[in-house]
């Protein structure tokens, strides 16, 4: 298979506190988090092979039902893949308060520009992705007093030259 397909997922990973998580609360599908517990996702970007331009991953932890504040941001990419400016993975991270300016970190934005995806320094599906771990933490406010579920949304945005006629 020359071009797999583009793929994308968003999930928790670790949270810091052993009394909270899915099997906890009332709800199996949900991942409870108590004030002041550090939660970690990890989204997954599977890219096309080839070349794929104004690649950025976005990530809002919406605000509208609770305040997460971002901590850490991580990024690292598989061996087939290479920017074609040559910059670091993590050269062009923005982390920023875009949701409600109350002081939290909320959004994680990432520009790669065009991405190369070599298909033979590919032996395995994560030489093919970029993986980047957001670590944030629950912060003690009133909006997160009160059970409610925080609503985030990670996307992956590019352009892609579908019948490779030059035209994206």
């Amino acid at each position: 298979d020359l071009d797999p397909n583009y793929a994308f997922t968003k999930e928790i990973v670790s949270t810091s506190e052993a009394h909270t998580g899915a099997a906890e609360g009332t709800d199996p599908a949900i991942t409870d988090l108590t004030i002041g517990e550090t939660v970690t996702y990890r989204l997954t970007a599977t890219l096309g092979r080839r070349t794929t331009d104004s690649a950025q991953i976005l990530d809002v932890l919406y605000i509208a039902n609770g305040r997460l504040d971002i901590r850490s941001v991580t990024v690292t990419a598989g061996a087939a893949l290479s920017r074609s400016d040559g910059r670091a993975w993590d050269a062009d991270v923005s982390i920023s308060d875009a949701q409600g300016l109350d002081g939290y970190a909320d959004t994680v934005q990432i520009d790669f520009n065009t991405v190369v995806n070599d298909p033979t320094l590919s032996t395995a599906t994560a030489d093919e992705q970029i993986v980047i771990l957001i670590e944030a933490v629950v912060v003690n406010d009133g909006e997160n007093q009160h059970g409610d579920v925080i609503n985030n949304e990670g996307e992956f945005r590019f352009l892609q030259d579908i019948d490779e006629d030059g035209v994206r």
